[in-house]
């Protein structure tokens, strides 16, 4: 086997990981956090919150929105985003053009 020959096969082994690591990217984005209301208690119960990503900072419109049904439980919350309504090819990209 050439010295050539081999450079390509040990190439191919380092990149194939890289390839089947981006075909396997999950779909959603876990958000967690905690949620306080006006007097400064944790909110508890279900409550419908809406996400929302823009495109610019004075956006009124999303580029990408859902809702979820949340269970607040001394105002913690996590939302898998992506799950109800799937992301928008692209979105993520740096130097993405504005939709």
């Amino acid at each position: 086997m050439s010295t050539r020959t081999l450079h390509a096969l040990v190439l191919a082994a380092l990149t194939a990981p890289a390839v089947v690591a981006a075909a396997a990217v999950p779909a959603t984005l876990t958000h967690q956090g905690r949620l306080y209301d006006s007097a400064q208690v944790p909110v508890t119960g279900t409550v419908d919150v809406v996400f929302a990503i823009y495109d610019t900072a004075g956006a009124t419109v999303p580029v990408w929105s859902e809702l979820h049904h949340l269970t607040f439980d001394s105002g913690y919350y996590s939302a898998a985003l992506g799950s109800i309504v799937a992301f928008p090819p692209g979105l993520f990209e740096i130097g993405r053009a504005h939709v």
